[in-house]
């Protein structure tokens, strides 16, 4: 059965997330952009830390957020671009190898991401 289009964006997804996330911890230098992002992310998650939890397991003793675009890749921290994640599904997310299944439940914040991103890109 042939995969459907949605879940062939996914794979092209992973395996360029997992490429270019490499490459940028390879470079090593954070700029004044990646630190604002998360200066962001961060007073997000401490204005709304009582009702988050992780959006793959449901995990709510400790929480991260994670960035669906990189900052490296001209990601930023606003709520379009995170994922309420605990931190082993944060290190599996940004590693690429989180499954199928979990990719499923995570499918419409990633998609709504990436359509935010391209949209500031245009504009």
């Amino acid at each position: 059965m042939p995969r459907d289009p949605i879940n062939k964006r996914f794979s092209e997804f992973k395996n360029a997330r997992k490429y270019k996330a490499k490459r940028a911890i390879a470079s090593g230098n954070r700029s004044k952009k990646y630190r604002d992002s998360i200066n962001e992310a961060i007073s997000l998650k401490q204005k709304y830390a009582h009702l988050l939890k992780c959006t793959v397991c449901k995990e709510d003793r400790v929480i991260e957020l994670c960035h669906i675009v990189p900052v490296k890749l001209d990601g930023d921290g606003s709520p379009f671009n995170l994922l309420v994640l605990c931190p082993t599904h944060h290190k599996l997310f940004d590693d690429a190898k989180l499954h199928e299944h979990e990719y499923e439940m995570l499918r419409d914040k990633i998609h709504l991401g990436l359509k935010y991103h391209c949209l500031n890109m245009v504009a």
